[in-house]
């Protein structure tokens, strides 16, 4: 049922998606036998047959529309079984099936994405937000008071009434959207959600907000990525035990005996499927290592962006070499779904050339050159996994998982030791020892402890760099540190709470002062450097997650870690500046963006593969954070050059003198 949201259009390419569901009707109101069905329908093995005969398949171009927002429309039962059944049927008249296909669809496809949910005012929402200090401040009580509105809006339940069609996981309880066409919780986004809700003391509501994702756990063993169908073939950055910490942290009387039982079992069994799904052997220098990586094993397009896949899936294709006099790159268009590389066991890759395996462009295809192609290119047959994996980083898309730093036809995320990722498991295993050993358990927090110390050992073993003394992710396949430009990524082992093996954190922070301090609108995702070549502007527009796009989550993360080393001014510099690039924004435009621009303030950031997005929950959690950390400093009137050039100068002082 998952599958049954179609495109519509002029043409249908969507409809191969059903060739999956064909006796399948899933009700997707949470229950146990419910989930299980529903995995099995995701599971790619058992719909493999649907594409080893051509004669069932049908070619159809995807159209322009957001193909996230068609799976998010009310599924109407009778409707997929109609199609289902001209899917079936006249096998020889695709030009007529196309057109009932589409009535269809114009006839019963009446609802708009999100019908699914409601709109719900949390029950610990007040309007009088008076017991907030920062709300007598003047020049703060403006963007205060719209931030606490914005949870009404943000604030959402399923809509019961399309339990049995909708791709929604309805956990019964209401939850927080990010915003804009993200009409669903997110995994990692809920972490910034978090701490925004509690800045506001919106304490039963940050209660909900883990039961929603310990409700997760409990179904699939771990968090995926979203709260619908679709994305329950991967996670995201794994911060849900940070989160526990977190109220546990703000109140332990409060949330103690829950966080200690309930919600620390939860997170030991996500740990356990990272370790289990995502763990990777490093072989180095001789020795041993073990490290986690994002990862996604998968030959099928996201559901959610499904166009956007097959165009890079077709790009990639037609960039291929060539050896035929009689085919351009330009003429060579390949449906994957069509192609069949979605082969049962017992079919090689040589076997998966068929007589309508190609689309023709403008010249004449050469299909046995094609079937050489698909033989001798598994990386092609990857795509599909290399993209889910990025997307399960959260930094979709960024040229840190890029082969040419440029396209993402070169994408292989999955080679990647990630430093972030392996930073956050060795915080998490850190936490789990503490919140074990108060709960008196302390064979087992022993136990994390030391697997928190051998995988400290294996960061710095594997992913420091001696020559730029800082950490770069490691591409395992081609043993090689990503050392290309510098990322935010690199620095998350000082958040994290890992020092670094030669030095201090004092000259990491100096060595990339520019990037971490030097911008009007915040730190960017990365510098604009490519082996210490600026790039061209219309390159680092390219990728959402890269220069010079500023992210809610990583200034969140450089004022915590400043904070937590007794750096206040250089913490304060990091948060003043986002805020006022985040304030520009909501006086010029009343909304809050889901990300910024370094170079600019008030602005949307830009890039990636659907247009700006406002809301926006992790924006509206970390400046609530940082207002309630700063109060009224943060408003002050700000010199950023001058405030730049004083942490340079404390920077230096400090480390010339060893302070």
């Amino acid at each position: 049922m998952l599958y049954c949201n179609l495109i519509y259009g002029n043409v249908l390419y969507f409809i191969i998606l059903f060739e999956y569901a064909q006796g399948y009707k899933i009700d997707f109101s949470i229950n146990d036998n419910k989930v299980d069905n529903t995995l099995s329908l995701l599971d790619e093995h058992n719909v493999k047959d649907s594409f080893t005969s051509p004669d069932r398949l049908l070619k159809y171009n995807i159209d322009d529309g957001d193909t996230k927002s068609m799976l998010d429309k009310e599924i109407h039962i009778s409707t997929i079984q109609n199609i289902q059944k001209y899917l079936t049927s006249s096998l020889d008249h695709p030009e007529k099936k196309k057109i009932t296909v589409e009535n269809l669809l114009k006839e019963n496809s009446t609802s708009s994405p999100g019908c699914d949910i409601s709109d719900y005012t949390p029950v610990d929402f007040s309007q009088d937000i008076s017991h907030i200090k920062a709300s007598k401040n003047s020049s703060l009580s403006n963007i205060l008071n719209a931030l606490n509105q914005n949870w009404k809006h943000l604030s959402k339940i399923s809509n019961g009434s399309f339990s049995e069609k909708s791709t929604l996981i309805d956990t019964g309880l209401p939850f927080f959207i990010p915003g804009g066409r993200f009409r669903e919780f997110y995994y990692w986004d809920s972490y910034w959600i978090l701490k925004g809700l509690l800045g506001l003391k919106m304490e039963v509501s940050a209660k909900n907000l883990i039961l929603n994702l310990m409700r997760m756990i409990e179904l699939f063993g771990f968090i995926p990525n979203g709260s619908r169908i679709y994305y329950i073939g991967r996670s995201q950055p794994p911060l849900f035990t940070q989160m526990i910490y977190l109220l546990y942290e703000y109140d332990s009387e409060m949330f103690g005996k829950f966080v200690l039982e309930e919600a620390l079992n939860a997170a030991i069994i996500e740990y356990k499927w990272l370790e289990a799904n995502r763990k990777v052997k490093i072989t180095k220098n001789g020795k041993v290592f073990y490290l986690n990586r994002y990862y996604e094993n998968s030959q099928i397009p996201r559901l959610e962006c499904f166009r956007e896949d097959l165009d890079v899936f077709n790009e990639k294709i037609s960039n291929q070499p060539l050896h035929s006099k009689n085919i351009s790159n330009k003429s060579l268009r390949v449906n994957p779904l069509v192609s069949g590389i979605y082969s049962g066991k017992n079919q090689t890759r040589n076997d998966v050339y068929q007589d309508n395996l190609i689309e023709e462009g403008d010249g004449h295809s050469d299909r046995s050159n094609l079937k050489n192609i698909l033989s001798n290119s598994y990386d092609i047959l990857e795509l599909f996994t290399h993209i889910k994996s990025a997307a399960e980083s959260g930094w979709d898309f960024s040229s840190r998982w890029l082969g040419d730093g440029i396209n993402l036809r070169t994408i292989h995320t999955a080679d990647f030791i990630p430093v972030d990722l392996n930073a956050i498991i060795y915080k998490n295993e850190k936490i789990l020892s503490y919140l074990l050993k108060i709960k008196g358990n302390s064979k087992l927090s022993d136990k994390f402890a030391k697997k928190a110390h051998k995988r400290l050992i294996a960061i710095q073993q594997v992913l420091w760099n001696d020559e730029l003394g800082v950490w770069n992710d490691f591409d395992f396949k081609n043993q090689k540190l990503n050392d290309s430009r510098f990322y935010f990524s690199n620095i998350t082992p000082l958040i994290f709470g890992i020092n670094p093996p030669i030095g201090n954190y004092r000259q990491i922070l100096l060595r990339y002062s520019k990037t971490l301090f030097g911008y009007p609108g915040g730190i960017p995702a990365s510098d604009n450097y490519i082996d210490d070549k600026k790039c061209a502007l219309e390159l680092v527009f390219l990728h959402q997650w890269d220069f010079p796009n500023v992210w809610a989550p990583h200034q969140s993360m450089m004022v915590d870690f400043l904070i937590e080393k007794g750096e206040s001014s250089f913490a304060l510099h990091v948060a003043r500046t986002f805020f006022n690039n985040v304030n520009a924004g909501f006086k010029k435009h009343g909304v809050f963006f889901e990300k910024y621009l370094c170079n600019n303030s008030g602005l949307t950031g830009n890039g990636g593969e659907y247009p700006p997005q406002v809301g926006f929950g992790w924006t509206n959690g970390t400046i609530i954070d940082f207002i309630i950390k700063f109060d009224g400093k943060i408003s002050e009137a700000f010199d950023h050059k001058k405030s730049y050039e004083e942490i340079l100068k404390q920077l230096k002082y400090s480390i010339n003198n060893n302070v």
